[in-house]
């Protein structure tokens, strides 16, 4: 089947006139220069205290030593599915730690990380207790983590994905499957404001499955989704706010297509989005300005029905294309595959477990074009990782509190280290040239013996003589 049979040929574009916060800049004046919030529970916005600028300023990042390395970290957040938390693991400094972000009622299904310029986290996810969309940050000053819910008005906050300006203002798609919408919501402003971007034409029309969501140098959304007609039939959609407005597009239209969509733009602007489609994974982008597709992997283990509902999809510093993604030959021996483009065409980069590995897998990329990515073991129950940074493909568990890991999703950052400074060996003996403070050592000399002329030594008496008795002379 050819690449253009499953290609909307003209897009079908549909313009929805929505609101649209994304882009748009409201103007307010600093009136603070740090901004706190206190929660209650919960919050339903949440604003900024008195004044804001239409450019808000940004934290200045410290400068590195220009002794510093630049060693890259791995950030994870994900499911806790035992203890039904929201969850963090960093290897900052080394080996891996694990954290507790939220653990109030079911939360931490659907989660979508990134990391700001300053390394701090930002988390939207699924809260299955209350049906809301929330979202948790340690960009505070003290470092902690805070929660917001960002919408409750029904059952919302499913797929969310997330994005951030260079203001590190928040921006986070996702589904109200009680009005079967895809909404949009961004505290650009200051405070939360939620739009629709797409919505079903009947009942049974399901628009915002398997959503993901990138910004543009201009602050433009580009977001891809699946997209379900009549409740069961999938297609691929693609959402922007580009032109001012929400338009909506149909990329594939081939039956059960826009599974595990994921989305990266390049620093031109261009879209690039990975998804399945049939059983398929494939890749589509609109660099010559019209949208070209093709298949990652035509094997017959690239995708297998049940399996592989999602992939993930990195651009390195040459915008060359990396997609990872759950493949096998049945619903109980599956792997995860990595594969790139190279010179036009997908080539294996490495195949990964055996069993049931793969799942809920997140790629990134680092300024080296070392990939790392987290999925789920689903016969140890365990959120592992990998990575060729070494120079050749590794694994390691990241947390084994069985079950675990499902709804991982992985952001890069960077910390500088500047190593410390090696010992000087010891080397040859040299002697010493500085003069002796003393002067050289002179051995004293000995004092000469008696008789001889020596005006230091006096002349000891003589002894006396022999016994000479006197002559008797009588009386």
């Amino acid at each position: 089947m050819s690449i253009s049979s499953w290609l909307a040929t003209d897009g079908q574009t549909t313009q929805k006139k929505t609101l649209v916060v994304g882009g748009v800049v409201l103007l307010f004046v600093i009136s603070i220069a740090m901004v706190s919030y206190a929660f209650s529970g919960y919050l339903k916005t949440s604003t900024l205290l008195k004044g804001s600028s239409s450019k808000p300023a940004s934290t200045p990042v410290p400068r590195p030593s220009a002794a510093a390395v630049k060693v890259p970290v791995v950030n994870i957040a994900y499911y806790d599915a035992k203890n039904f938390d929201l969850k963090f693991a960093s290897n900052i400094g080394g080996n891996w730690a694990l954290a507790s972000v939220d653990s109030e009622g079911k939360v931490g299904q659907d989660t979508s990380l990134v990391v700001d310029k300053n390394g701090k986290m930002h988390i939207a996810y699924y809260d299955a207790s209350d049906s809301n969309l929330k979202y948790a940050t340690n960009a505070s000053v003290s470092g902690s983590w805070e929660t917001t819910v960002v919408d409750s008005v029904g059952n919302v906050g499913w797929y969310p994905s997330i994005a951030l300006d260079e203001y590190n203002k928040v921006y986070i798609a996702y589904a109200d499957n009680t009005n079967k919408d895809l909404k949009f919501a961004t505290n650009a402003s200051g405070s939360w404001v939620m739009s629709v971007v797409d919505k079903g034409v009947s009942t049974l029309d399901v628009p915002g499955r398997y959503i993901s969501l990138a910004l543009d140098k201009n602050v433009k959304a580009h977001v891809g989704y699946q997209f379900l007609s009549g409740g069961r039939i999938g297609s691929l959609r693609y959402a922007t706010n580009s032109s001012g407005v929400w338009v909506t597009s149909i990329l594939d239209r081939e039956s059960y297509s826009g599974f595990g969509v994921s989305v990266k733009t390049d620093a031109l602007g261009k879209v690039h989005i990975s998804y399945y489609g049939k059983n398929k994974p494939k890749y589509i982008n609109n660099v010559s300005g019209k949208w070209v597709g093709s298949l990652v992997d035509s094997g017959p283990t690239a995708g297998i029905g049940i399996v592989g509902f999602n992939t993930s999809l990195a651009l390195d510093v040459n915008n060359i294309p990396y997609v990872c993604f759950t493949g096998g030959a049945s619903i109980v021996n599956y792997q995860l595959k990595c594969l790139s483009m190279v010179s036009g065409r997908w080539q294996s980069l490495t195949t990964i477990g055996q069993g049931k590995v793969g799942k809920y897998n997140s790629l990134a990329i680092d300024d080296k074009n070392n990939l790392y990515v987290s999925y789920y073991d689903e016969v140890k129950r365990t959120l592992e990782f990998a990575s060729n940074a070494s120079g050749s493909w590794a694994t390691t568990t990241v947390d084994s509190e069985s079950p675990v890991g499902t709804w991982t999703s992985l952001a890069m950052s960077y910390n500088y280290v500047v190593p410390p400074t090696p010992p000087v060996p010891y080397g040859p003996y040299v002697p010493s040239t500085l003069p002796l403070p003393y002067g050289p050592y002179v051995p004293p000399t000995p004092p000469l013996p008696y008789g001889s002329n020596n005006p230091a030594t006096p002349t000891p008496p003589l002894p006396y003589g022999p016994y000479v008795p006197l002559p008797y002379t009588g009386r």
